[in-house]
């Protein structure tokens, strides 16, 4: 079992291999998620961020398309006390301990609607780090789409994964989607499989979830991550 990592020091290392993120802030109070979602401007997205809890979106902690002062304001104060958290600066020995960490609050940019991928890295015990492609948002569980390649990825390897995932079509251009940017898409892939060999060992999971995928030159941002990180007893 490996230990969360928090989303600031999780932003900072993904920045570092250029692995793009929608701008954000991350606040403590609810004046800061108003003052923050005037800085980025509207409309905004609101999350509770906590090591402790996944699937935030089935938990009630996400807020989307929040496009006024009032609305975030409203969403603040719900995410706030729509449960029992423990604090940065509680005390640890206190009974409250056991209560999930809110680490605080991610004013998030909202981004345009694309095609919604997941992007990953999954340690093996046998192979070490495996890269991961498949569909994203709401479609991972029910096209049980995951196409993985051993790190690091050259872009044509990178450009494979991506014809060979099942929503391929949907990149190319479908109905109402225009084509995606997948050069974008590609670039992501070879960058977050660069990321995995180089933190070899470290990484017990990566899951980027959903990428948005824009249209043909608008580039690619990962809206959700959570990074576990491997104890070191099992590395």
């Amino acid at each position: 079992m490996g230990k969360m990592m928090g989303y600031m020091e999780t932003a900072v290392l993904l920045q570092q291999y250029n692995i793009p993120l929608p701008s954000f802030r991350l606040v403590q109070t609810v004046a800061e998620a108003f003052a923050a979602a005037e800085s980025l401007g509207f409309p905004v997205a609101l999350k509770a961020v906590s090591p402790d809890l996944s699937h935030k979106s089935d938990r009630g902690l996400v807020k989307l398309g929040l496009d006024t002062a009032v609305a975030v304001e409203k969403a603040a104060k719900a995410l706030m006390e729509i449960g029992d958290w423990r604090l940065a600066d509680d005390n640890l020995q206190s009974p409250i301990s056991n209560l999930p960490l809110l680490e605080g609050l991610l004013v998030q940019k909202m981004s345009p609607p694309g095609v919604e991928m997941i992007v990953g890295i999954h340690h093996d015990p046998q192979f070490g780090p495996v890269a991961a492609l498949g569909s994203g948002g709401v479609l991972v569980e029910l096209l049980d789409d995951a196409v993985l390649r051993l790190p690091p990825l050259t872009h044509q390897q990178a450009k494979g994964m991506i014809a060979a995932s099942k929503s391929y079509r949907l990149l190319q251009g479908y109905r109402h989607y225009p084509p995606a940017d997948m050069p974008a898409l590609a670039e992501l892939l070879v960058n977050i499989s660069r990321l995995a060999a180089a933190e070899d060992g470290r990484i017990a999971s990566l899951d980027l979830n959903p990428v948005i995928v824009l249209p043909e030159g608008r580039g690619v941002g990962a809206v959700d991550v959570r990074l576990e990180i491997r104890d070191c007893e099992t590395q």
